[in-house]
């Protein structure tokens, strides 16, 4: 099976890294709200206000990230991205680019890595994307480490443990980002967009 022209490569970069800005727009006012009702709700034994807060605005970075990957072939992954984190420095300023760049072309390192072994028009199930995406949601958070004095292996690991747990909605975040990408897999296989992408 061929892989799929430049033109058609470039279109669906360009279209998947459009995602996540303009759905930030819609996602920020929506997990500022859910975030408010955590803070104003209480359960049995926990006292005023949930635990962790939801990250939506990176819910869709790791969909697209995903579908990347998956619609790409290798590579694509960690192309995504480089492109996330362009966009991202550019239009999301309120995060040090030292942190935002790094962050975004880690987690195309992490789906990298879990989907290493998919090829070209493999099908994807969406437990495998959940799992591509946790890794990458694990690895984006290695940039924070940048802020930490130095430390020991020891000390750092239970640093990076700690700032997972008090960040744990990004987490949350990259689960429903993998989810949503394994139901767009299942609805337009792999295979159907390398059918509409020939060889040139």
């Amino acid at each position: 099976m061929g892989k799929p022209r430049r033109s058609f490569r470039i279109a669906l970069f360009a279209f998947l890294t459009a995602i996540p800005t303009a759905l930030g727009y819609v996602l920020g006012p929506i997990t500022h709200s859910i975030n408010y009702l955590f803070s104003v709700l209480s359960l049995p034994g926990l006292g005023p206000g949930l635990p962790g807060t939801l990250h939506l605005g990176f819910t869709p970075l790791v969909a697209v990230t995903v579908l990347a990957r998956a619609y790409l072939g290798r590579g694509a992954a960690l192309v995504e991205g480089v492109l996330l984190a362009i966009t991202g420095i550019i239009f999301h300023p309120s995060e040090p680019a030292i942190i935002r760049g790094p962050k975004d072309v880690l987690l195309g390192v992490g789906v990298e890595l879990v989907l290493l072994r998919k090829r070209e028009g493999d099908a994807f199930s969406t437990s495998e994307a959940v799992v591509a995406s946790f890794v990458g949601g694990l690895l984006s958070y290695l940039p924070y480490l940048t802020l930490a004095i130095p430390l020991s292996l020891y000390t750092l690991g239970l640093f990076y443990i700690s700032l997972l747990i008090l960040m744990s909605g990004y987490l949350v975040s990259c689960l429903i980002g993998g989810y949503i990408a394994g139901q767009v897999l299942e609805v337009l296989p792999p295979e159907m967009a390398w059918r509409g992408a020939p060889a040139g």
